[in-house]
């Protein structure tokens, strides 16, 4: 059982920590990509979408658009980035569920719309998988 192997290691590096709880979550599998906004001063919310996890600083493969974005435009968005060919199953790949993706995109947009008081929101990484997208991380400022 999962939870006994978490405890038992935890007891061994340290055996008088006090344990009140563990979380155990599925490994979600799929490619990683980064969808955020920032809001510009002139344009109003910018929304970006690129590689996510520990490809984003390194790569710097991103398109962006100003919101509200409808889901076809984000797919064009998506589209225009590096990342097109892995989520499309490059190389023998698994295809990823791009409409989903895009569905994030828009809805990520229409919030920022309609919520002017949120100036940034980082949603990374995103999975990606052949049916879905899962937000694996967000993080959001006022």
């Amino acid at each position: 059982d999962a939870r006994e192997r978490v405890l038992e290691n935890a007891k061994k590096f340290a055996p008088h920590g006090r344990i009140e709880g563990v979380i155990l979550q599925p490994q979600v599998p799929g490619h990683e990509v980064i969808v955020g906004m920032k809001r510009d001063k002139t344009f109003g919310p910018a929304v970006l979408v690129g590689l996510g996890g520990i490809f984003t600083e390194i790569m710097r493969d991103t398109a962006l658009r100003v919101a509200p974005i409808r889901a076809q435009e984000a797919q064009a968005m998506i589209g225009e980035t590096r990342a097109y060919a892995i989520l499309s199953g490059a190389r023998g790949g698994k295809k990823a569920d791009i409409p989903a993706l895009a569905h994030i995109i828009s809805k990520l947009s229409y919030l920022a719309v309609e919520h002017p008081e949120i100036k940034e929101i980082d949603l990374n990484p995103v999975i990606v998988s052949e049916k879905g997208a899962i937000i694996a991380d967000a993080r959001f400022l006022q």
